[in-house]
This record gives C-alpha cells, structure tokens and sequence, in this order.
C-alpha cells in the first residue's frame, strides 16, 4: 500500500493506546453503564438496553437522482469484513444490469442492487453552516491532483461521484465510481491510498445491515467540487454520507452508516465528509461504529439521526484506539438515550480539538461518555450535554482517563444537569472550564462509588454545588488551585460547605493534596455564547488569571494551543495580558 500524506491540520500530540481483546458481547456489558434514575449524580449504574430494538417492515434502499436525468438504484461494493465480524457480498464493478456506457451521459440510466445510493444534488443540514472547514487545492495534503496519468487512465487516487460516476468505472476523474465503497475497494485492489470522494448525498441501505466499511490504508477525503476535481471546500462541498435505516439495531451492534473495520491503522484517515445516521422511533442507532480498530477523523460533521430513536449515538467506539481532531459531532433525538460519543471496553481513542454535543433526549443526554477501563487522552475539546429530564457533559466510569483543557457544560436538564459525573473512576481533570446553568440541582463535578480524581487548575462555576462526593470511599487525590464558584463550593456526607479553610481541612484529614483553591466570579467574553474566554472586566480577573498551577508536566498548551506561561491560568484558556 502506497504512503498517505498526512492531511493539513493543527499537530496534535497523540499516544494511541493498544486495544484489548474482548468479544463483541463484552460491549454488551462494558455499555451498561448509564444510570437509570433521573439524578445521574446521585445514581448507580445500571444498563442501556441491549435487546434488539423494535423492528418495522422492510426499509428498502430507493435510489435518489444525479446528474442532469441519471436515474440510479445504487449497488453495494464489497465492504468486507466489518468490526461486528460479519461479511457482506459485493456487486460493484460487475453490475449486469447496468446499460449505461462509460462516462454515464446526462441521459443514461443504470440499475444495480442495495448499497450506497448517491445523489447528484448538494445536501447540507443545519449544522453545516457552522461546519469544520477543510479547504483543500490541488498540491495539498489531499492532493487533489498529483499524479494523474490522464483523464482514461488510473490516478493516485480513486474518484467517486453522485452525479455521473458508475461502480463499473474505473474510478478516474473522467470515469469515477458512483458509490464510496466501490471506491474503497477499487483502492484495496490497486493498491491506492486514497479515496477523493465529490460533493453529493451517498446513501447506505443500513436497514439491510449494509454500510461503508473502511479498509486500512485506504483513506476518504470528502468536499471536492461536483464540477472541479482541483477544489476542495468540505464546507461548500459536503460529501454526504447518509444511513437509511428506519428501525432495528442493538446496543453491541446499531444501525450505523460508517464502520470503521477490522484492524484499520492511523494512517487511514476520514477527512472532510458528513455522515448522518439513519433511525426511527425504536430503533439503535450511530453515525459512525469502530471496533478494534485505529482509524483517525478529521474535519468531519459526524450526526446523530434527527428523527427520535431509543438510544440515538453520533460515535460509538468499543475495544478502539481511533483519534479524532476537529470533527463537529452531534448527538441525535431519543426516546431513552442521546449520547454524542461513547466509548466502551479498553477504547484508547485520542480526542482533541472536536465539538462534542448530546441531542434531545426525553429521558438522558449525555455529550461524551467514557466506561468500561478506557483511558482515552481528552484534550481541548467542547462538550456540550444536550437537553432531556437529565443532562451530562461528560461521564466517566471505570476509567482513567486524562482530561486537560475542555470546556464542559452540563447542558439544560429540566430535572438537573451535571458538568462531569464520576463513578468508580480515577481521572486526571485539569485546566478545565466546568460550567452549568444555575439550578437547585445542579452539579459542576458529581463524584461517586469509589472514585479517585486528580482535581488541579479548573474553573467550576454557575453550578448550584462545585464538587459533590456522593458515596462511599471516596478518595480525591488533590485538589488544587481550582476556582469553586457556587452557591455551595462542596456537599459531602449529607451536608454543604462553602467556606474553603473548612473544605480543605476535611480534605486534608482524608490525605487529600490540597491548597490555593479560590472562590472569584469570572467574567467572560460571552458566555450565552458558548465562549469562556476571560475578560478583564472583573475585579477577580487577576486572581483568575494568574492564579492557576503549572502542569506543564501534563501539558504546555490551553484549550486554543496557546502556549501556557507562568504563572498560570485557571480554567481553559491562558491569559498573558496584563491585569486590570
């Protein structure tokens, strides 16, 4: 397989984690982890349904319209082996029922069987207004247009097209694929490593359990122009990757539009692209599935279905070790469970630089969750949790993961919203911003069952209660130089304190490293918004600002990579100005 250049993105430091070696069904237990009552602060674990959901009459794929009059019912390409271990037969490149020529005139029409169906016209959500924007020419690090050899011979890339490609073709830019799995394993068969993927809406028939599969090696760039291979503008340009399912799916196994295969490596890269997963009332559903394997996402919008589900996920990651940097990815509508990303079963994934959000739930939304011994490395995301009876930016279960530079916001629970939920769970949570609506119930940091955080250099505010230990043997490891702004700095064994001298004595007796904690009323740039910048507008600003504790055994950067400098900031975002 041919070397892939890596894409044009901000460096990253990433440590991927070696996956584990469970089975499939451990998933099944490793995701058991959401609580079952309202309160998830005050809850223990119990588990998301793992029966089959609900499944109604056969959703079967319609082909939708490209080009000036091409009519297509798309073809499934050979997706291989996926990480739920199961295989799927192909069709592309050898449909007999195409009766189209190659080059696919405006007038022509083909016919293959179920896969994923393509369509001509540009189709953009809501969400892709505000879009992670990869601008890519020809001579990037997509390299839009190296090493063709004319427009009837091979490139270095495959072309895949929803407008007038043919999975018969055989995936040059005059002659590109119509489906992106055709290209995928046009790619595998030519030894190329990469797949150049124009605007347009490919859609997957995931009701019939088909999606697109990567192959490792073989990356996917989306956002190429329907009428110029040489432009790439993923935000002008979406290249559309939709799951038609309606119904059906499990908790080890939901529907999905994208796999992310068996043994995929880091090297093969999903830059660009849109995917949306498909569902309905009752069904399990995700945009994007990994499974013991190591892919990395970049720049993408990565959706959960917009209609409800039982349990709607945007990412849903067991026994993996992908990265993800700078995707915006969106949690879908549920009935039960709206979860941005989860993460099961000794998943190592590396995320950094992304926008995380839960949806609508009815019941309980949560933006990122993390269980089941996972030590993903978290660093200078957004995570946002959504709305529901219950809402959580982040929880942690039977874990260690390390957590430095977010900005977690509990959402708008209507019973209560928690920044950060703990359980059984030893994470290292510092130079972070922690912030929820002020609310009777509300929590900036809910710590229960045996948890042993590492607490240094955060912001906590808005919350009714900073830290809330709620249950037995619990064990802070430090807390330090943290700025507790609530209407109760901290509530343990059935009582509230406030004042700091009597919080960190009771922490002391209890072998807590503790000191230098501060109660000042930040003042940000614009925090309806979404931005928890520090502006100097308030009297507390310096102590703020220059009160933080230097990590820079942990890391070196804030939340915008902007480089950390003494005397340290508190919370997310480092501030070098002066002070007023």
């Amino acid at each position: 397989m041919k070397p892939l250049p890596i894409p044009l993105r901000p460096a990253v430091l990433v440590l991927l984690i070696a996956c584990g070696d469970s089975t499939e069904t451990s998933a099944t237990n490793s995701s058991a982890a959401l609580a079952s009552e309202a309160d998830p602060s005050t809850s223990t674990a119990s588990s998301i349904p793992t029966t089959t959901a609900p499944t109604t009459s056969d959703g079967t794929a319609t082909g939708g319209s490209g080009g000036a009059s091409a009519t297509t019912t798309v073809g499934v390409g050979d997706s291989g082996t996926t990480s739920d271990e199961t295989s799927t037969t192909s069709t592309a490149g050898a449909s007999a029922s195409s009766t189209t020529s190659a080059g696919a005139s405006a007038s022509a029409s083909s016919t293959t069987s179920v896969g994923d169906s393509a369509s001509a016209s540009s189709t953009t959500s809501a969400g892709d207004s505000d879009s992670t924007s990869s601008t890519t020419s020809a001579g990037d690090s997509a390299d839009a247009s190296s090493g063709t050899t004319g427009d009837d011979g091979l490139d270095e890339a495959i072309y895949v097209h929803a407008g007038y490609g043919l999975d018969v073709n055989p995936g040059t830019r005059k002659l590109p694929k119509l489906t992106i799995q055709a290209g995928i394993d046009t790619a595998v068969t030519q030894e190329v490593a990469k797949v150049y993927i124009a605007e347009g809406t490919y859609v997957v028939d995931a009701q019939n359990n088909q999606f697109v599969t990567l192959a490792d090696g073989v990356s996917l760039f989306g956002g190429f122009k329907a009428t110029d291979w040489d432009i790439r503008l993923p935000a002008s340009y979406p290249s559309v990757l939709v799951s038609n399912s309606v119904s059906g799916g499990s908790a080890p196994s939901p529907r999905r539009a994208l796999d992310g295969g068996l043994g995929v490596g880091s090297d093969t890269v999903v830059d660009g692209m849109t995917i949306r997963a498909g569902g309905g009332m009752g069904s399990i559903s995700a945009a994007v599935v990994v499974k013991k394997s190591a892919p990395t996402f970049v720049g993408n919008i990565i959706e959960g279905i917009a209609d409800p589900s039982y349990n709607a996920y945007a990412v849903f990651l067991v026994d993996a070790a992908p990265t993800f940097e700078d995707n915006k990815i969106r949690a879908g509508k549920a009935s039960m469970y709206s979860i941005g990303m989860l993460l099961s079963t000794q998943s190592g994934a590396q995320l950094a630089g992304n926008t995380i959000e839960s949806g609508q739930s009815d019941y309980q939304s949560i933006a990122l969750y993390i269980d089941g011994a996972s030590a993903p490395h978290v660093a200078g995301n957004t995570i946002r949790g959504g709305t529901g009876k219950s809402s959580l930016g982040f929880r942690i279960q039977d874990s260690a993961p390390k957590v430095y530079n977010n900005v977690i916001d509990g959402g708008s629970g209507s019973d209560n919203a928690t920044g950060l939920g703990l359980i059984d769970s030893a994470p290292s949570i510092a130079g972070n911003t922690i912030v929820t609506a002020m609310s009777a119930a509300n929590i900036g940091i809910s710590m229960n069952a045996f948890s042993a955080p590492q607490i240094d250099g955060n912001l906590i505010t808005a919350a009714a209660t900073c830290l809330a230990l709620q249950g037995p043997l619990i064990e802070v490891e430090s807390l330090r130089n943290n700025d507790l702004t609530c209407l109760t700095a901290l509530r343990y064994d059935g009582k509230e304190y406030s004042d700091l001298a009597t919080i960190e004595a009771i922490l002391k007796a209890q072998s807590t490293v503790v000191g230098n904690n501060v109660q000042l009323k930040p003042s940000f740039l614009n925090a309806p918004g979404g931005d928890y910048h520090l502006k100097g507008a308030s009297a507390n600003f310096c102590g703020l600002t220059h009160g933080g504790l230097d990590l820079s055994m942990l890391f070196t950067t804030d939340r915008d990579s902007v480089a950390r400098t003494p005397p340290w900031s508190i919370g997310a975002f480092e501030f070098d100005g002066p002070c007023k």
